[in-house]
């Protein structure tokens, strides 16, 4: 397994130049949206629909990238790049990771907004 994933809000912080009202924005905006994706991206992994992988995929890696959990952001774009080839079998090896991930994130993300 690779390098763990998580949420660090201080990074994202100081990428915001400290608007807290900001980061809550985003972090609201992404733990009701992600979940939404992964779903999309769950269906068309059961479904073999590659083509749903990479929308699905691309979106969860942009939305990473925007809150800084880059080893989430590289993930969504190994399956993107996966669901590009058609390769369903290198997409069920990395979707187990992901979504595990993208789920532990996410209790993260919910856990600074009850908080912050």
């Amino acid at each position: 397994m690779g390098q763990r994933v998580d949420f660090d809000p201080d990074a994202l912080m100081q990428n915001l130049e400290y608007d807290r009202e900001l980061l809550c924005e985003l972090l609201q905006a992404y733990v009701e949206d992600a979940p939404i994706r992964l779903a999309a991206l769950t269906s068309s992994v059961e479904n073999d629909e590659p083509g749903g992988v990479v929308t699905a995929a691309h979106s969860l890696k942009g939305m990473s990238s925007v809150i800084r959990v880059n080893g989430l952001e590289q993930q969504a774009l190994e399956l993107e790049m996966a669901g590009r080839d058609g390769d369903m079998d290198k997409i069920r090896t990395l979707f187990s990771t992901f979504q595990h991930d993208l789920e532990r994130v996410l209790v993260q993300a919910r856990e600074y907004l009850a908080t912050n």
